[in-house]
């Protein structure tokens, strides 16, 4: 007896419980990893914010590479400004300077009316052709692409979101083909949404913002397939993926260069209320205007002039009102550059801003109903920075023999950007 039981293996020590903790925690957490639809759903997310990010990199570059061999020297930021900055009046004043100003833009439109003749979007209504799915969205971010390379007046923010969303959609119908979820599909189309904004402005709270207001309203209308507990964790991590491939691809420096601004006096904020109400006005303007330039586009169908050519007739506008202003051309933000620096030696009186910005207010909805592509935040960034220049300046003119002390008329220009995009976008 005594053999057997010294031939017998020894009994091992009973576990810890810190090594049974580990080991369950291990467990569980490879059990979430392979069997939870909140892990999916977050990875997925990541993988859409990180494409997005990507494709507004290329769709970015692809805009300012065409831009910067199409006009070469014959456009400059702030080139109607007064300013010792040599040769912009020389430049624009050369024929071909002034040809280009016009056939590019022009020519851009003739680019986007093939692309959306090919895409379909000029087909009869009953005699659509059958095309894949992908045509139509790279369709439409190349047309973007040309509109904007070509100086017209409209701007990438707007495809920014698009590319997001369509690249969401092509996600949700692979990933959810065979086993639908309907939370899953909104939760990973707020993802496109919120990594096109955050890729497109480089702004991750505005993104996921964005999401929430726009696609999430109709979670309110599912009630099965689970819960949106995710909510801020998916359109945040997109968010964050699509910033950060925007900032390997593009660089981490702001769209624009805002310059150091502070309240000098408590009594100087009511200032800042007509200023507000001088922009809502301009978005009554902008969409009564958008309105009837629609109509005037729909009355040239009616009379027998095709849809395909309507983007080169905005794009005629364009360059012919460049001739005067060429600020209204889009060239990122380095006009709205030239109004908020003051160290640039460049400078926009009263009257010519409220020219330019009727000039902007013109080819912007031009631009919009004739077809071709492209949004609306930068063209209303560049008009909120000359309402916003032009009320501090005349407000200055006002105060400057008062004991009133109110900031630059530069900090009023940035303030007049934030209004003007919050009332018409």
């Amino acid at each position: 007896t005594r053999c057997a039981a010294s031939d017998s293996p020894p009994s091992s020590p009973p576990a810890s419980p810190e090594l049974e903790q580990k080991a369950n925690l291990k467990k569980n957490m490879w059990q979430y990893i392979t069997e939870s639809d909140d892990f999916s759903v977050l990875m997925t997310a990541l993988g859409v914010g990180t494409l997005t990010g990507a494709a507004v990199v290329l769709f970015n570059l692809g805009i300012h590479s065409i831009h910067d061999v199409a006009f070469g020297d014959a456009y400059i930021a702030g080139a109607s400004a007064v300013g010792p900055k040599p040769g912009v009046s020389w430049r624009l004043q050369q024929p071909e300077s002034m040809l280009k100003l016009v056939l590019i833009p022009t020519i851009g439109g003739i680019i986007v009316s093939m692309i959306r003749y090919a895409i379909g979007e000029f087909d009869e209504p009953g005699s659509e052709k059958k095309r894949p799915e992908w045509y139509s969205p790279i369709g439409r971010a190349f047309g973007a692409c040309i509109t904007l390379a070509s100086g017209n007046s409209l701007g990438p923010e707007g495809p920014s979101v698009e590319i997001g969303t369509n690249i969401a959609k092509a996600v949700n119908r692979w990933q959810f083909k065979r086993s639908p979820n309907k939370v899953s599909e909104v939760l990973i189309a707020a993802s496109g949404s919120a990594s096109g904004v955050s890729a497109g402005f480089n702004a991750v709270v505005g993104g996921a913002f964005f999401a929430v207001e726009t696609v999430l309203q109709r979670a309110k209308n599912i009630t099965t397939g689970g819960s949106l507990g995710l909510t801020s964790e998916v359109v945040l991590l997109s968010a964050i993926a699509a910033q950060v491939m925007s900032r390997i691809g593009l660089g981490d420096e702001p769209a624009f260069q805002v310059p150091f601004f502070d309240i000098l006096s408590i009594t100087e904020l009511p200032l800042y209320l007509p200023l507000g109400a001088l922009c809502g006005l301009y978005a009554i303007w902008f969409n009564k205007l958008s309105t009837y330039s629609v109509d005037l586009f729909s009355q040239l169908s009616d009379s027998g002039i095709p849809k395909y050519v309507h983007p080169p007739l905005g794009g005629l506008a364009t360059g012919c009102i460049a001739l005067c202003f060429p600020e209204v051309l889009y060239s990122g933000f380095e006009n709205v550059d030239v109004i908020l620096q003051e160290s640039t030696g460049l400078y926009y009186g009263v009257d010519l801003l409220i020219e330019i910005l009727i000039a902007k207010l013109l080819a912007t909805t031009i631009c919009r109903a004739s077809g071709l592509v492209g949004g609306i935040y930068a063209p209303s960034l560049m008009v909120g920075a000359c309402i916003g220049s032009a009320y501090g300046q005349i407000l200055q003119s006002f105060v400057e023999d008062t004991d009133i002390l109110v900031a630059p008329f530069q900090a009023y220009a940035l303030v007049g950007m934030g209004a003007t995009l919050a009332s018409v976008c």
